[in-house]
C-alpha cells in the first residue's frame, strides 16, 4: 500500500489547520478543513502536484469551511461532513461567521452517520462522530495505517 503523506497549511483569521493528506505514489488528496484562502491553498495543491478527490470537515464553524465551496468547485470533488452538523453549516450564528460579519454557509455534497466508512483516495476512512465542540464534531480514522 501506497505511504500517507500528511502535511498542513495555517489558514484565515484565526490560524487554523487545513490538511492535505495525499498517496505518495498518486498524489490523491483529500482535504480536511479549508478554513480560508482559497488561493492559497489551490497554490499548494498546483505546487505538490496533487490531485484532490475529496473535503472533509471535522465541524462546520467558520474558519474550517470558508474556502471549502470555491475548492470543492475548482477540483470538481464533494464535501463530506457529518449529518448532525446540517445546523451548524447552514447556520451562520451557529458557525459563528455572523459574528465576523459573513454570511456564511456551505452544505455538504455527503452527509455521513458516526461509523461510516468512506471510502477515498485508496483508503477506508473512518467517521468517529466527537460531538462536544459542535453537535457533528468529527474525526477521521485510517485504521489501515493508525492514522486519526
Amino acid at each position: 500500500m501506497s505511504r500517507l503523506i500528511c502535511k498542513f497549511q495555517v489558514v484565515g483569521p484565526v490560524q487554523t489547520n487545513c490538511y492535505f493528506l495525499y498517496r505518495e505514489d498518486t498524489k490523491d488528496c483529500v482535504i480536511v478543513d479549508p478554513g480560508d484562502e482559497a488561493k492559497r491553498i489551490k497554490k499548494f495543491i498546483e505546487d505538490q502536484e496533487l490531485h484532490p478527490v475529496a473535503i472533509l470537515l471535522t465541524h462546520g464553524h467558520f474558519d474550517h469551511i470558508m474556502a471549502a465551496d470555491e475548492v470543492r468547485d475548482k477540483y470538481n470533488v464533494k464535501v463530506y461532513a457529518s449529518a448532525e452538523e446540517k445546523n451548524t453549516l447552514s447556520t451562520p450564528h451557529i458557525n459563528l461567521g455572523e459574528a465576523y460579519g459573513m454570511n456564511l454557509s456551505v452544505k455538504a455534497d455527503v452527509w455521513h452517520n458516526d461509523g461510516d466508512i468512506l471510502k477515498l483516495a485508496g483508503f477506508d476512512i473512518k467517521a468517529i462522530h466527537t460531538p462536544g465542540h459542535t453537535e457533528g464534531g468529527t474525526c477521521y480514522y485510517i485504521g489501515s495505517i493508525g492514522v486519526l
